[in-house]
This record gives C-alpha cells, sequence and structure tokens, in this order.
C-alpha cells in the first residue's frame, strides 16, 4: 500500500512539472506582441449606406441674412442640395432642422428651405445676434451626422473659444470634422468685426460653408456626393480625420555605407505578410547603424497640406523576452526625410548601445502638432484679415480658425500616417 501511494504521489508530482512546463510555454507563445497589421493606420470601418440620422442646423445670424435673395442663387442650390445629397446617400436618412444664434430652435423642413428666398427667419433679434456655438453642436455625435450651414465669420476674440469648443464637444469625443466651401451672391451687412468697426456693408461673393461633424466615412461620402456639383467649383473641401492615410507601403533596407549591420530573416515567417516588419543583426560591440526608408503614402486628399517638417517618429521598444515597452524615440531618429508627391524618403538612425540580446521597435509616423499644417489655397484665397478685404466678400479670419482647429486636432488624436517594425538581434 505504501509503495502504491508513493507512486501515486510521485506520478502526481510529475504531472504538476510538466503542466507547469507547458504552461510556461503556453504564456510565451500567448505573449502579447505589436499589432504590425496596416489596419491600425488605415481602417476607419466599411462604409455603410443605410439608416443615419442628420441634423442640419442653418446659422441664422445677421451676417447670414444677406445670401437670402430673390430667384435662384448658389445659396439657395446649397441648402436645396444638402438634404437631397443626404437622401440619396444614405437609404432611410432622418433629417431634422434647426436654426441657431444665440440659442438652438427646432425647425420645420419648410422653414429651412424658405431661407434661400425670405430673410424671415434671419430677422428674429432674440436669435441673431450672437452665436452661442457651444449650445450648436453639444449633440454632436460619431455615429450621426451634423451640418452646420454658416459663414464661419468670427474675430479675433471669438476664435479661441469656438476652438475650444469644438476640441472639447467633438475632437475629445472621436468626432472628425469636415469643410465644403461654396460661394454665393450675397447684399446685406456683417457684424462682429472687432477693429471698432460694428457693422460693414457688403454687396459681393462671398463664401459660406457646411461644417460636418461625424465619422470619416460618413463624411467621405457626403462629399463625394457633393463633389459633382457646377457651383462647387475645384476641391473646396477639407477634413481633419483621426486616420488620414488611406494606404502605404514601405521598404527598409540597410545604408549601403552602414557595415555595423546586417538584414536577417524574420522571427517568424508570416509576419512577412505584413509588409511592415523587418529584422536586422548587429554586433554586440556596435552601438549605431544607418537604414534607408522608402515609402509610397496615399493620404486622403481633402486633408490639409504639410510637408517634411509636419512628420515626427514616436518610438516604442521592448526586449523580447519582456512583455511592457518602453518610450524610445532616442534609439531611432527620422534625418534627411523628403516628400515628392506620394513618395517618402527617409535615412533612419539606429541607436542601441544595449549588450546582446533580441530587440523589438515599433516606430509610428505621427503628425507634429508643434508644426501648424498649411490650409490648401482654397481656404488661403478666401481668407482675411482686414475690413477691406471682408468687403471685397472674403472671410474674416477663416485661415486662422482652420489652423487652430486643425491644430487642436493634432494635440488631442495625434494621428498615426504609417507605421514600421524592427526586430533587432545583438550576438
Amino acid at each position: 500500500m505504501n509503495n502504491f501511494y508513493r507512486t501515486l504521489g510521485l506520478s502526481s508530482l510529475l504531472s504538476v512539472i510538466m503542466a507547469g512546463c507547458g504552461a510556461t510555454e503556453n504564456r510565451e507563445a500567448d505573449r502579447p506582441d505589436w499589432n504590425f497589421d496596416k489596419s491600425e493606420i488605415t481602417d476607419t470601418g466599411a462604409a455603410s449606406t443605410e439608416k443615419l440620422n442628420v441634423d442640419v442646423y442653418l446659422d441664422v445670424t445677421g451676417s447670414m441674412e444677406g445670401f437670402s435673395v430673390p430667384g435662384q442663387s448658389d445659396f439657395g442650390n446649397f441648402v436645396d442640395d444638402i438634404e437631397s445629397t443626404c437622401q440619396n446617400t444614405w437609404k432611410k436618412t432622418d433629417i431634422k432642422y434647426f436654426k441657431y444664434g444665440s440659442r438652438v430652435d427646432s425647425i420645420s423642413r419648410s422653414e429651412f428651405v424658405s431661407a434661400k428666398n425670405d430673410k424671415a427667419i434671419f430677422t428674429d433679434k432674440t436669435l441673431n445676434n450672437k452665436t452661442d456655438f457651444a449650445n450648436t453642436i453639444k449633440n454632436t455625435d460619431p455615429k450621426r451626422v451634423s451640418i452646420l450651414i454658416t459663414d464661419l465669420f468670427y474675430n479675433n476674440n471669438d476664435i479661441n473659444s469656438v476652438v475650444g469648443t469644438i476640441k472639447e464637444q467633438c475632437i475629445q469625443k472621436g468626432i472628425e470634422i469636415g469643410v465644403v466651401g461654396v460661394s454665393s451672391a450675397f447684399n446685406g451687412s456683417v457684424g462682429d468685426l472687432g477693429q471698432g468697426v460694428s457693422r460693414l456693408t457688403v454687396n459681393a461673393q462671398r463664401p459660406l460653408f457646411a461644417l460636418v461633424f461625424g465619422d470619416k466615412t460618413n463624411i467621405d461620402l457626403l462629399f463625394r456626393s457633393l463633389q459633382n456639383k457646377p457651383y462647387i467649383t475645384g476641391n473646396r473641401f477639407l477634413i481633419l480625420a483621426n486616420k488620414p492615410t488611406e494606404s502605404f507601403d514601405i521598404a527598409l533596407e540597410k545604408d549601403r555605407k552602414s557595415k555595423s549591420i546586417n538584414r536577417s530573416s524574420l522571427p517568424k515567417k508570416q509576419l512577412e505578410s505584413y509588409g511592415t516588419v523587418f529584422a536586422f543583426t548587429m554586433k554586440e560591440r556596435e552601438k549605431e547603424a544607418l537604414l534607408h526608408l522608402d515609402m509610397t503614402l496615399l493620404m486622403d486628399k481633402s486633408m490639409p497640406d504639410f510637408t517634411e517638417k509636419n512628420i515626427k517618429a514616436q518610438v516604442f521598444k521592448r526586449k523580447i523576452s519582456g512583455k511592457d515597452s518602453v518610450a524610445a524615440d532616442g534609439d531611432i531618429r527620422l534625418e534627411n526625410l523628403k516628400i515628392s508627391g506620394d513618395k517618402v524618403t527617409a535615412d533612419i538612425k539606429l541607436n542601441n548601445a544595449d549588450p546582446e540580446g533580441i530587440f523589438s521597435y515599433a516606430v509610428y509616423l505621427t503628425m507634429d502638432n508643434t508644426v501648424p499644417l498649411a490650409m490648401p489655397k482654397w481656404i488661403k484665397d478666401i481668407s482675411t484679415d482686414s475690413i477691406d478685404g471682408v468687403q471685397a466678400g472674403k472671410t474674416l479670419n477663416l485661415e486662422k480658425l482652420l489652423t487652430d482647429i486643425a491644430t487642436s486636432h493634432a494635440t488631442a488624436k495625434q494621428p498615426k500616417i504609417a507605421k514600421f517594425y524592427i526586430y533587432l538581434e545583438k550576438k
């Protein structure tokens, strides 16, 4: 009997040991790794043309009244097309209409449409004297589309408040932003100019806009439906997207002059399919190496313009045997970055003073929020900071307003435009 229990106990002990070994192996096999897939950068979800709730807000402050004229106008066409475009884009569209100024009031479709030719909607003195922008956009949501038809006319004192409100109510909630520009005949006055001028008479073609809040997929669908309208000349669209990249392809090789590093095989064959992972070896005594990056980058065509100065590298490092990553911007630096059309090239300077081991790096190319994005030419052409420019039909401080919104978006969301991974073995 004793021998039986002794044998049983030994068998149980061996089972526990083997199970422990198996668990260790499974834990290592299941160890979380980087997200190598490109969809982390490019995936915005499949476009849906099913039901969508749309809220349309008409700015009825005094500076919009002059767009309401007898007969046909591009303002009138725009009012008509907002509704028809939504209905043609999404199969089941629930559209609600509002007018806004010092407060937000729900209105009927007929009252909304009447704004084309009837100035009555703009003459409520309890509503048209100022803009409560925060109250207007408080119900924005990434699962619906909110469209504000407005002239985006703000003096310097108001811009910070508007930008702060958009950041708090929209950007921080993940809501993306689009702008469509239209020009229409205007005969009226504009106010809130600052510079000691209360109101100014304007009789000229003047810009107005659809300021759109939602997600990139739905904003792009709306843009595509509007882009062939004859009164929207050129590519008068702007989008601030959390994932602005449509696609990217990366090649990473050692620089010919760099003798301290060599290309090697990936640790797992299946990593090749991602197209973002590269492996190299270095002697333990080596500390520096030079790599060369070639990339084809396709961005959303409605994104603000950017240059080499707008891109920075955000780097994370992990030892293969460890689970946690650490920031390692000093280990990998971009040098001689150049952009030509959809082609991006750069030298990658690698610094690793670690002893022997296997290390992996995740390198994200992100928007540098310390360098403002450049607004497209169409926005610059219709923006002004002078009274004379306003009288000629331009929009006061438009470029500054949209630049500040873009900077706020880049700061809050830190959009990533591409990524790659480096496995480095030091031996």
